[in-house]
């Protein structure tokens, strides 16, 4: 069951700043370090709550920021629609992503899972977030979540609040983004009631939310009689539908650093046991040739460049020797992890999650930069199907890692929620309830 709270949304101050659009930013895990190095020179820029220098800066700029009213908290609880208008690459039709940013209910470890999770997260990286969320008690990102709205119930809900938005951003991806607030209760009520009997599907942030669960698993170490509605168990998520035309994944491409040059000579005679190699001319043609294609990916080196196709009789997925559901064995990816990362490249599936070996990118360009180095094989792949997606959080497993990027990718900086719950209460707070319909006798 999905539970969804209002929170008392921490902002920039309007008085101070009219115009914010300066202070938003990229998330951190897709900023790139040109775009973190620009945005640190600006005053009061969201970067440094999300990629702080350090753990104690973020700590002592949040203080201060606190402190000189940079950021005002409301008055109300709210929940906030956020819409981003975008298009793809090359393509002329636009496409609208219409949902609202609130706290979700986390479950606990014992009870059926209220957001679902599709993709394994780098144990490092959570550690990292974890370490910062703990000193700043401040969610500064959505994670971003389906839910099931066949009938576009809620986008109606929601659709007169993106007529007027209290803001409209331009952003780095080229995505019209519409900002807005809603603290009436009737309209919230009816989004939880909505909501309350479905199950959230994470598309983006696993290491956020997972950053989330092991604070509020330690806190409950410490105190397992920790109130059921304390907003430890809350995680801040931008929600939209999941069966709108605007679900778009690209692919994520890898980058895989051996520790020696790689030479074609000795790499063909293991890469022809499970696949068909076929060299190819330009390695820009590459994404288009393998469009549509299963078992079908570009692998690139300053020496070479191919298309690989898997042999049929690898497709049986009985002969993956490692325990997964059918569902997560069938993707693409994980026979590309076991096949060619294992099996050619020699980084057991296993280790793979956490080896610094591999690096991921949706930017094909930076595939191609990555090859001038002769110890780096570009590997081109398909994007996920939605499909495969929902079936791998259904068998209750996860994808390899970094399997999806959904886009476009949510903005950071238009409100931050406290997991202080001192700073979630107040005279002046609503406390809303999931209340049940009422029926007619």
């Amino acid at each position: 069951m999905a539970t969804i709270k209002p929170f008392r949304g921490w902002r920039y101050n309007p008085e101070k700043f009219p115009n914010i659009l300066d202070k938003l930013s990229p998330l951190f895990d897709v900023a790139s370090q040109k775009q973190i190095q620009e945005l640190y020179k600006v005053p009061y820029n969201s970067i440094v709550l999300s990629l702080p220098k350090s753990h104690e800066t973020a700590v002592n700029t949040l203080i201060q920021w606190k402190k000189d009213k940079i950021l005002i908290q409301e008055t109300f609880p709210a929940i906030y629609p956020y819409s981003q208008k975008f298009n793809l690459k090359n393509g002329d039709e636009f496409y609208t992503r219409k949902g609202f940013i609130a706290m979700v209910k986390m479950s606990l470890p014992y009870e059926p899972p209220s957001i679902l999770l599709h993709e394994q997260t780098i144990p490092s990286s959570v550690e990292d977030r974890v370490n910062l969320l703990s000193k700043t008690l401040l969610n500064v990102s959505p994670t971003h979540g389906f839910y099931d709205d066949p009938t576009f119930e809620l986008e109606n809900v929601l659709q007169p609040f993106f007529k007027n938005p209290l803001m409209r951003y331009l952003d780095y991806q080229n995505v019209i983004n519409k900002f807005n607030i809603i603290q009436q209760r009737k309209i919230i009520e009816k989004i939880q009631q909505f909501l309350k009997n479905q199950t959230i599907i994470l598309a983006d942030g696993h290491h956020r939310l997972a950053s989330s669960q092991a604070l509020r698993d330690h806190y409950l170490k410490q105190n397992p009689y920790l109130d059921p509605d304390h907003i430890l168990h809350y995680h801040m998520m931008y929600l939209t539908n999941l069966r709108g035309s605007d679900v778009k994944i690209l692919p994520t491409h890898r980058i895989f650093c051996s520790p020696r040059k790689l030479e074609s000579q000795a790499l063909l005679p293991k890469l022809k046991k499970f696949f068909n190699v076929l060299p190819i001319h330009d390695k820009n043609q590459i994404p288009k040739e393998i469009e549509g294609s299963r078992y079908c990916y570009g692998l690139i080196n300053k020496e070479f460049q191919w298309i690989l196709v898997l042999k049929p009789e690898f497709h049986n997925i009985q002969k993956l020797l490692i325990d997964l559901p059918d569902a997560v064995k069938k993707l693409e990816y994980t026979l590309l992890h076991y096949y060619l990362i294992d099996k050619v490249l020699d980084l057991p599936y296993e280790k793979q999650a956490n080896s610094p070996q591999l690096s991921y990118t949706k930017e094909l360009e930076t595939v191609f930069e990555s090859i001038q180095d002769e110890q780096k094989l570009g590997i081109i792949v398909n994007e996920v199907q939605v499909d495969d997606m929902l079936k791998v959080c259904q068998s209750g497993a996860l994808m390899p890692q970094k399997s999806t990027f959904f886009y476009p990718k949510v903005i950071t900086g238009f409100v931050f929620s406290s997991i202080d719950e001192n700073e979630n209460k107040s005279p002046a707070d609503i406390s809303f309830k999931i209340t049940e319909k009422e029926t007619t006798p």
